[in-house]
């Protein structure tokens, strides 16, 4: 791009940011994140979450997790959702619990969030908790979403 003298905005950089998540590519990621703010463009939300994603993907949770605390705007649901999945996938199971009790309190009426903590308890065996969490759904009216498929 250089060499044909496009100058990138902000979305190639939120591109190239997904990519270097997909892929796996830490380092690159932060190259890019630095470039965009070389080229005078402001990191926004969505680039801030590209970065929480690909760390919490690489299995760097506690890093996503001090990261959230550092960033200039706040935490959003599917900021904190992908480091939830990434605890989940890389078995950091009780920051798990920290963000599941964020998600929750951030979307009350969301089936899913309880749905995760609860899975989260009954994954190291905390029935208590796990009973605790789907009552809470229950008493606040929050019902699961049924899942169903359809093979063709």
């Amino acid at each position: 791009m250089q060499k044909a003298r496009i100058k990138p905005d902000e979305i190639t950089y939120l591109c190239l940011l997904s990519a270097c998540a997909h892929r796996g590519l830490v380092n690159e990621a932060w190259y890019f994140f630095v470039c965009l703010e070389k080229h005078a463009m402001a990191a926004k939300s969505e680039h801030y979450a590209c970065l929480v994603d690909m760390l919490a993907r690489a299995g760097q949770v506690a890093e996503a997790y001090e990261f959230l605390g550092r960033m200039p705007v706040e935490p959003t649901p599917s900021m904190l959702g992908a480091l939830f999945s990434g605890c989940l996938n890389h078995k950091r199971l009780d920051l798990a619990e920290v963000i599941g009790r964020k998600l929750i309190e951030m979307q009350p009426d969301n089936d899913g969030r309880y749905v995760g903590l609860a899975n989260v308890y009954a994954e190291v065996r905390r029935w208590d908790e796990c009973r605790d969490t789907r009552g809470a759904m229950e008493r606040k009216g929050v019902k699961k979403t049924t899942g169903y498929s359809l093979v063709v």
